[in-house]
């Protein structure tokens, strides 16, 4: 089944040959293959390599090859996928597969990649053997993993409180490899995200379709809680859509004021009702016929001068409210729903007005349910609340659409120099034009409105022949529909002999559909151009009869985003986000991993910050919220700043040499120079860069040193410079010594690393070992995880389940550090120190702070 909807969905096959539609041929010595050149997918999902081939008569083919070749196929490929599972590289294995089995047969060679990563980005090459010999086809597809960039869909129904509902997230892709996971998660209205609780998703397979269900009783706290739905392929790329809540419901009302009063005070009580949407109060006392106050949410009933005779019970009721479409085509269902809030509750009823006979009744609320209307049902149907001796009503006039068969009556036999006398009629509604005409005659000789009556006074041998009618077209269908969705739209006209129907837009000349009697135009996947006025055109004998329609497309575009992202520190930054959209989106501003709002507005929405600081620097998203659908845009902002040098930078002098390092940090990228090199002439200089930190070193000889600073001066191309001076230290003894262990640990790890990428074993040991009696501390950055630990304990000689090993998954928290001594080596210790952060600008002294290294321990990022 899995082969047949992917080659259903991503090209044409013939069943003869396995070709497809599109792609380059490339032949060679009777054997050709058809490939698309580059196939684009997204990490998490799958990719289809669509590919026929054909051979000389003489060959039978037996096994199916791929290959995967890296970046080119002009050296080195290896295979992801044999028909024999033979030679198959471990990474590939029961990801590859072909999308038909009887390949040889159907001379498909189309295959399917499933979990895709980006180290699948590469050139793919495809080979058929017959056991013994066979062709590599020498022409590869190049295939793309780009970022997971689709969204899971979440639909939901219309929501009342206390009717059990489901919503349901479908994961994005057709593919037929790993199950994504997928997570619900409530957001209120400023509060963090959280897992839902008592409620089970579960996971369905259909079409290789993804999906999860989440089912619950909504109530009046669910109106306006955002609900996302999460979704995790490989657990490592991840996706997500958020919808908001809306929910219909009523709160029992709530009765507030002081109930005992003097005579002669004043009697003030207030009626809420918290609703969605608002509700109308009334407010009555028991066994009165008199409405004494009413308002919309609220109403407060007041009694200026209250006497013994208003002592007594106060009720209240509200006007019965009536909701569903009384507008219904003949042969669909009728649906309206009666509710009136009211203490004690109210009887509700449903009757047809002129009616004895009850057709549906219930407390409180009364669903009235026709399920194949026809044209008698409509008119005006009455909902009654009794409540107490109070006798309230609404009432809704229902209209079906409909058309009946013209019927003709009169007599079609008469004498010469009689009267003819001939009348034709069609009930519909609304009503529709009839007109006369005889056939193959273009002569109009009478119409009407719902009833046409033809009369010939005094009628000859020429009258004779055939009469006909045409009607007025009617057009059906839904003409307000969803960017890619199916526009649908149906034009019939009733007429004998039957009418040409042409379908056309307004200031276009193309015909985009015709038919006899009845034209459907149907615009698969329709876009925002798509909107606009459709014409529908009757021709029938001369007579043109016209019917149009307005389609309304709903749509949004991706949002832009217009302003400068590179500001300097304490200016303004301004970004402007707009979506093209109809109807217009929200479009709200956040900075990524945080879950404020900074800015909203409809279709256009200005983000100001005033005094920006290096802290707003990152990136903002823009979303546009365009009923179930949410586009985002984003923008890096880069926040300019003046350099900071920083902690580290510092001059020492050793055996009458003078080092000094100077450390600064800025946006953009600052340069260092050294004022004391002007009158020097022997010198060495080392720059280094990361980020937005430069690390400049000099080192000088000196005799006679009268100077007890050094100045450092750090600037940038946009910002002025920044001049600090630092003091020289004289090291003694045993501080140079401990710097010359750092040293030749350094070397030593160098020596270690060369060792590792020539693979000279013995080599490696003896760095080890050299390592190992070596004083120093050595850190290792990088992820905590089995590689890790690996690591330390193979620089150690550990096993994980010996005394002092290291240990996955770590117990050491996200940001801590961790020590590991050499059993036989004190001198030597290694420490497990947290990921470097990924954000800009990163400040190394920072994180050493936080780390507890001192600037001269030694440090190694473990990639």
């Amino acid at each position: 089944m899995l082969v047949l909807i992917w080659a259903a969905l991503l090209f044409s096959a013939n069943s003869a040959t396995g070709t497809f539609q599109g792609g380059e041929e490339f032949c060679s010595n009777g054997f050709c293959v058809t490939l698309e050149r580059a196939v684009t997918a997204e990490a998490g999902l799958c990719a289809v390599i669509p590919c026929s081939f054909t051979h000389p008569d003489t060959f039978k083919p037996k096994h199916a090859i791929w290959f995967e070749c890296g970046l080119t196929c002009s050296y080195v490929i290896r295979s992801i996928f044999s028909s024999n599972n033979q030679n198959v590289l471990a990474r590939y294995k029961k990801r590859v597969a072909l999308l038909d089995s009887d390949w040889a047969m159907t001379k498909n060679c189309s295959i399917i990649i499933n979990d895709l990563t980006e180290q699948d980005t590469g050139s793919y090459m495809f080979r058929v053997t017959d056991g013994r010999s066979g062709l590599t086809y020498n022409f590869e597809t190049k295939v793309n993993v780009t970022a997971l960039s689709q969204k899971p869909t979440v639909t939901s129904p219309q929501l009342t409180e206390g009717q059990q509902t489901t919503l349901t997230c479908t994961a994005p892709g057709h593919c037929s490899g790993s199950p994504p996971e997928i997570i619900w998660k409530w957001r209120g209205t400023g509060e963090t995200s959280s897992h839902v609780v008592s409620n089970t998703s579960t996971e369905t397979v259909v079409s290789q379709k993804y999906s999860s269900t989440l089912t619950f009783t909504p109530s009046a706290k669910h109106h306006g809680i955002k609900v996302a739905c999460w979704v995790s392929f490989l657990s490592r790329f991840t996706t997500e859509e958020t919808v908001t809540l809306v929910v219909t419901y009523v709160k029992t009302p709530t009765i507030t004021g002081n109930t005992s009063v003097k005579e002669g005070e004043a009697l003030t009580l207030t009626c809420s009702a918290d609703s969605h949407p608002p509700s109308l109060i009334t407010w009555m006392k028991l066994h009165s016929e008199e409405y004494l106050q009413n308002g919309t949410e609220t109403a407060t009933l007041v009694i200026p001068n209250v006497k013994a005779e208003h002592s007594g019970q106060y009720v209240y009721v509200k006007m019965p409210t009536i909701t569903g479409n009384a507008s219904v085509k003949e042969g669909e269902a009728l649906t309206l729903t009666c509710s009136a809030d009211s203490h004690p509750p109210s009887l509700i009823t449903w009757m047809k007005l002129h009616s004895e006979e009850y057709l549906q009744n219930g407390t409180e609320t009364a669903t009235l349910v026709i399920p194949n209307v026809t044209a008698e049902h409509s008119g005006q149907y009455v909902c009654t609340a009794r409540h107490l001796n109070t006798t309230l009503t609404a009432s809704a006039s229902v209209t079906v659409m409909y058309v009946k068969t013209p019927t003709i009556t009169g007599n079609t036999s008469v004498k010469e120099g009689e009267a003819l006398t001939l009348t034709c009629s069609a009930d519909s509604h609304p009503p529709s034009l009839i007109t006369w005409m005889k056939l193959h005659s273009e002569e109009y000789l009478q119409n009407g409105t719902e009833t046409a009556t033809l009369v010939i006074p005094n009628v000859k041998a020429e009258h004779s022949g055939q009469y006909v009618y045409v009607k007025m077209p009617t057009i059906t269908g839904n003409a307000s529909v969803k960017e890619g969705e199916a526009l649908t739209l149906t034009c019939s006209a009733d007429s004998h002999p039957p009418s040409l129907i042409t379908w056309m837009k307004v200031d276009s000349e193309e015909y985009l559909q015709n038919g006899t009697e009845t034209a459907t135009l149907v615009i698969p996947n329709v876009t925002a151009e798509h909107s606009g006025q459709y014409v529908c055109i009757a021709c029938h004998f001369n007579r043109v009869l016209t019917a149009s329609a307005n389609v309304t497309v709903m749509y949004v575009k991706t949002p832009t985003i217009t302003g400068n992202t590179s500001v300097k520190e304490g200016e303004a930054l301004t970004l402007t986000c707009s979506a093209d959209s109809h109807p217009p989106s929200l479009i709200t501003w956040m900075k990524l991993h945080s879950e404020e709002y900074l800015q909203n507005g409809t279709e256009t929405a200005t983000l100001v910050i005033p005094n920006v600081t290096a802290e707003h620097s990152g990136q903002y998203v823009c979303t546009a919220q365009h009923l179930n659908r949410a586009p985002t845009a984003s923008a890096n902002v880069t926040v300019m700043f003046r350099p900071k040098i920083q902690n580290g930078s510092e001059c020492v002098v050793e055996s009458d040499v003078l080092t000094c390092v100077c450390i600064s940090l800025g946006v953009p990228l600052p340069s260092i120079k050294w004022p004391l090199l002007e009158s020097q002439a022997e010198y060495s200089i080392t720059t280094t860069m990361s980020s937005f930190t430069v690390n400049s070193t000099i080192i000088l000889p000196v005799r006679e040193l009268d100077n007890t600073t050094v100045e450092c001066v750090s600037s940038s191309a946009v910002t002025e410079e920044v001049k600090t001076n630092l003091t020289i230290i004289r090291k003694s003894e045993t501080e140079q010594e401990e710097m010359a262990d750092i040293i030749r640990g350094l070397n030593l790890l160098e020596t270690l690393k060369e060792s590792i990428e020539s693979n000279q074993l013995s080599d490696v040991k003896d760095a080890v070992e050299n390592l190992l009696i070596s004083r120093i501390h050595l850190g290792i950055v990088g992820e905590r995880g089995v590689q890790k630990a690996t690591f330390l304990n193979a620089v150690h000689g550990l096993g994980p389940e010996d005394e002092g090993g290291a240990l996955s998954p770590s117990p050491t928290p996200p940001e801590g550090v961790a020590g590991y001594p050499n059993p036989k080596h004190p001198d030597f210790r290694l420490w497990d120190l947290p990921p470097v952060p990924t954000t800009s600008p990163f400040e190394p002294q920072g994180y050493m702070d936080r780390s507890h290294m001192r600037t001269d321990d030694v440090c190694c990022r473990l990639l």
